[in-house]
């Protein structure tokens, strides 16, 4: 009988180096992290596209005659706007996708534009700021709940913490920059009141996010409460 060949001994593995085989990366695709970026972008240019006829009521009160009454009708028909989109669309995200969402919040918010442009008769006034406050009722959900899912897919292994400081700047900062862009504009450029309208979703127009990570159950529809109170 002959004898059973030698065995080869295994070479031994470092105990850290299993743990880092086994541990997941820690950064994920850059397409995530580019995407993540851009819907940051277009959730701020269009927070604050929201809030750029604010320092132009004034204006308008002395152009067109408008009363103090009617401003706060122009005012309330954004929230409108607003608490509507979120109750009729606030998670149709979780069903269509984050992506076609974002398009037709952005699409919107393009039209309102395009709205003020044409005409700055109070009829148009109301319109277009129920059509800017539909698109922003569903952006504010859709941004928030896509920022997040960008940023896990990006960075799995990451606190939350660079997720929840962005879409807070976003919508937040967007709110004021709106105002201050606005304001500015009004007080040094020709047409104030049309100048201003166009700048903001001029710029967010073609803003998506280059991937998309499969949708999950929102959760922060209720990010957009505070914005119904901002226009």
């Amino acid at each position: 009988m002959s004898a059973p060949p030698s065995q080869q001994p295994t070479p031994a593995v470092p105990a850290d180096s299993r743990a880092r085989a086994a541990e997941p990366g820690s950064i994920g695709s850059p397409r995530h992290g580019v995407g993540f970026w851009c819907v940051a972008f277009a959730f701020l240019v269009a927070m604050a596209f929201s809030t750029v006829p604010t320092p132009l009521y004034p204006l308008y009160m002395q152009a067109d005659g408008f009363s103090t009454f009617t401003v706060t009708v122009v005012f309330a028909v954004y929230a409108v706007g607003v608490i509507a989109s979120l109750i009729l669309a606030g998670h149709v995200s979780d069903w269509v996708g984050r992506k076609r969402v974002l398009v037709t919040a952005l699409a919107l918010e393009l039209v309102a534009a395009v709205v003020f442009l044409l005409s700055s008769a109070l009829p148009a006034l109301i319109v277009g700021r129920v059509v800017s406050g539909l698109g922003v009722g569903m952006l504010t959900a859709t941004a928030t709940a896509h920022l997040h899912e960008l940023h896990s897919a990006h960075r799995p292994e990451a606190s939350p913490q660079r997720f929840q400081i962005v879409s807070t700047a976003a919508n937040i900062g967007g709110l004021g920059a709106g105002t201050l862009v606005a304001g500015c504009l009004a007080q040094w450029v020709d047409g104030p009141l049309r100048t201003p309208t166009p700048s903001s979703p001029a710029c967010s127009c073609s803003r998506s996010s280059p991937c998309s990570p499969r949708p999950r159950p929102s959760s922060c529809a209720g990010a957009a409460a505070r914005t119904a109170r901002s226009g």
